[in-house]
């Protein structure tokens, strides 16, 4: 896969255990953006998140034009804390809150020229959803609160 495996903490089936699949989960979009392959971020999630969608596409996107994100594309991700704790719901989930930073990420592609994107700062809510292969994710939303 190019990263290391999903971390043993991140198959529990509780709140620890949700905060570590999505602090994974982040990583593998950053770095299916910086070296771009498709399929990464899509093993992590459910059908029903668009925004993985759009992740993966980016990626597919990069990976065809020769381009890559240097850095993150998701930075400085802070403040990963339990948003919903529905692990006793059915089906079992838990919503995790992270905080990223604003930046300019830049895009470089392979002739060296390089453009940027700006992200802005925002709280992004990961919709977990517990399934027979572990943690995976269902949906991701802006935290407006």
């Amino acid at each position: 896969m190019g990263i290391k495996g999903l971390p043993d903490a991140a198959k529990q089936k509780t709140t620890d255990g949700a905060i570590a699949f999505v602090k994974y989960y982040v990583a593998v979009v950053n770095y299916a953006g910086s070296k771009p392959q498709t399929g990464l971020v899509k093993s992590l999630s459910l059908d029903t998140c668009e925004t993985c969608d759009r992740w993966e596409s980016s990626a597919a996107y990069f990976a065809q034009h020769d381009q890559k994100i240097v850095g993150d594309q998701l930075p400085g991700g802070t403040g990963w804390d339990v948003k919903a704790d529905l692990i006793d719901q059915s089906p079992p989930a838990a919503h995790i809150g992270v905080a990223f930073k604003a930046a300019d990420v830049p895009i470089k592609s392979a002739d060296g020229s390089q453009t940027s994107q700006h992200v802005a700062a925002a709280v992004e809510v990961f919709l977990l959803r517990w399934t027979e292969s572990g943690w995976l994710v269902s949906d991701v939303q802006r935290d407006v609160a």
